[in-house]
């Protein structure tokens, strides 16, 4: 059960959210777990 590749989950996250993971990301992060 779940995601064959990566290729597959990017393809269905894409559909689903109307944007890539990485766009997600850069959109939520919070800065948690950079240095400072």
């Amino acid at each position: 059960m779940g995601f064959d590749t990566p290729v597959t989950y990017r393809h269905h996250f894409g559909r689903l959210m109307l944007t890539s993971p990485s766009a997600y990301r850069r959109a939520f992060r919070t800065g948690a777990g950079r240095p400072a």
